[in-house]
């Protein structure tokens, strides 16, 4: 039987994230929006608006704006409740 020569590389400085960032960053959005959007389950509503958070996060630390506001903007429709739409635990969360 061959072993395998995998390892794993620990990386201290942050500046790795930001590219990687940059590339999956529509498709975290897209899934957290759906995820929020879709579930009536309260730990999903919040891993989703934990990725949210986070997201938020690492947009501010590298000075990412216009990622940051597609991620906020995006979280502040499901805080909105208008007059024909139930107020959900998840839209409570979000605020």
């Amino acid at each position: 039987m061959q072993k395998s020569n995998e390892y794993f590389l620990s990386v201290d400085d942050s500046k790795a994230i930001k590219p990687l960032f940059e590339n999956i960053w529509p498709a975290n959005l897209s899934t957290f929006s759906v995820l929020l959007e879709k579930t009536n389950d309260q730990n999903t509503a919040a891993l989703a608006i934990e990725g949210f958070a986070h997201s938020i996060k690492i947009c501010g630390y590298f000075n990412m704006k216009d990622e940051r506001d597609a991620f906020v903007a995006s979280l502040s429709k499901f805080a909105s409740v208008t007059c024909d739409q139930r107020i959900k635990n998840k839209n409570l969360l979000v605020i």
